[in-house]
């Protein structure tokens, strides 16, 4: 079963390229190990780095706005995120 859920992205600055910060408690919740898919309006999406920051609340991804603009996907927009799968 793929668990997923839909979260509010944040662009922030302190998040690199490439990556994005999601709480630990929702990294735990959706069986993340090192990267996510985020999907936006069903047909943008794109596979980002994970990393742990306790300070994005629960519900939120904190996002570069170098990563997301050009997919054309806006600050606080609602999206799908889910652990990717592993490539084995």
């Amino acid at each position: 079963m793929v668990l997923e859920k839909r979260l509010r992205l944040l662009f922030t600055e302190k998040a690199p390229e490439g990556t994005a910060l999601i709480n630990p408690e929702t990294i735990e919740e959706l069986e993340i190990e090192d990267e996510c898919d985020i999907v936006c309006k069903g047909k943008k999406s794109l596979t980002l780095k994970v990393k742990p920051d306790s300070e994005i609340e629960t519900g939120f991804v904190g996002v570069n706005a170098d990563d997301m603009q050009p997919k054309g996907i806006s600050n606080k927009s609602i999206a799908t995120v889910r652990a990717s799968p592993k490539s084995d």
